[in-house]
């Protein structure tokens, strides 16, 4: 028979405790974005994985302890407290309230029943697997005097007679070769904290990277198939779309907005999937020859840089041709670009215009508007502009 080789350690009930107690504070903290962020936009992969990280605890303080029915308790209380708070981390529900009635509900009828469950298997498995190389320090003495139970045939004490149960005198006992090297236990320990800590983050980089991956797949076959659309992040220009209508003036696809959740908690995979669509479609329309509409777009900063190094002539009377061969005119006050409606009124209003080398479009101030406009007229952007002493500055 080849010696079975154990790792002694210290039995450390309250720790056991303590682990359970700060493993089910923590959790509770941990789910508050799972709580309070509910419905549309969908939670970050990285907050919405940590609702089943509740069972860590109870593998990690069975390192410590393995007697049940001292543990029996506290295991009940912890799967019971962690069931009640999973029970509100139901992310895809609408309204976004949370209410002490479907708390209670789906906790006592769905999440405490399984935590309980899960919690059994964990103690009962775990505790098997552990005891294949783990023996606690006061398993293999006498409860009396402290003697070595090893190499007995009888269930007694041949220090002071005390009879143990026979469950603790097995063919096992004749083959124990103790190490002082628990190296197993702590590398149980160490990669167990470990798992718990890296397992969202593995989980939300894979999800962001499917969702860009689908994003991507989905923008091929709506090409292919003749329905790809113009995703453009509404965060460029919040209202400009809305004028705009349902349709990109230079490529001739459908716009769809979409944008950056506010929350930080919130929407990143939904972004991620509408901006690898969107790039997939300028992919293609430049592979075409086609202009669209998001190459032109330009956040306030890069507009306010913009008008800071472009050169600006006023346009006195309208009509009126540039150089460059821009035609202005005007029709019932409203500025009109190459033939095509800018919806600005310009009466009474000094227009200044900038055409910028490198670029296929013209900046024109007109009063406190700023225009972007292609070179054949369409509009592009328009924002709020303020003069100030050290320059221009726009505002929505």
């Amino acid at each position: 028979m080849v010696p079975q080789k154990y790792e002694y350690i210290s039995r450390r009930p309250i720790l056991a405790i303590v682990i359970l107690m700060a493993g089910a504070s923590t959790y509770g903290v941990l789910c508050q974005p799972a709580i309070w962020t509910r419905g549309y936009p969908r939670l970050n992969p990285f907050w919405d994985f940590i609702p089943w990280l509740w069972f860590g605890p109870v593998i990690i303080s069975g390192i410590f302890d393995n007697r049940l029915k001292r543990r029996f308790w506290t295991l009940m209380a912890y799967a019971i407290l962690t069931g009640v708070v999973a029970g509100a981390t139901v992310t895809n529900l609408v309204p976004k309230r949370v209410t002490w009635h479907f708390v209670l509900t789906n906790s006592f009828l769905f999440a405490v029943p399984v935590h309980l469950f899960v919690t059994w298997l964990a103690e009962r498995y775990g505790q098997r697997w552990l005891s294949r190389f783990r023996r606690f320090s006061d398993e293999e003495t006498c409860v009396e005097c402290g003697y070595k139970l090893c190499f007995l045939s009888v269930p007694r004490c041949p220090e002071c007679g005390t009879p143990f149960d026979e469950e603790r005198l097995t063919v096992e006992s004749l083959s124990v070769v103790p190490t002082n090297r628990p190296w197993r236990v702590w590398s149980t320990l160490v990669v167990s904290i470990l798992i718990l800590i890296a397992s969202p983050f593995v989980y939300g980089s894979v999800m962001l990277s499917l969702a860009e991956r689908r994003g991507r797949a989905e923008a091929l076959r709506d090409w292919e198939i003749g329905v790809a659309e113009m995703r453009v992040d509404v965060a460029l220009n919040p209202w400009f779309y809305h004028r705009m209508g349902a349709t990109d003036p230079l490529s001739g696809l459908k716009i769809r907005i979409y944008w950056k959740a506010n929350n930080p908690k919130a929407g990143l995979c939904e972004w991620l999937r509408h901006r690898a669509y969107a790039a997939i479609v300028e992919q293609k329309l430049l592979a075409v020859g086609k202009d669209c509409l998001t190459t032109h777009l330009y956040s306030f900063d890069e507009l306010a840089s913009l008008m800071a190094e472009a050169e600006w002539k006023p346009i006195q009377k309208l009509p009126f041709t540039t150089p460059e061969g821009l035609q202005f005119v005007v029709d019932r006050e409203e500025l009109i670009v190459m033939g095509k409606s800018t919806s600005i009124t310009v009466a009474d209003q000094g227009i200044q215009y900038a055409v910028m080398e490198g670029y296929r479009f013209v900046l024109i101030v007109a009063g406190d508007q700023l225009l972007t406009v292609h070179r054949d007229g369409v509009l592009l952007q328009n924002v709020g502009v303020l003069r100030t002493t050290n320059g221009w500055s726009v505002i929505q």
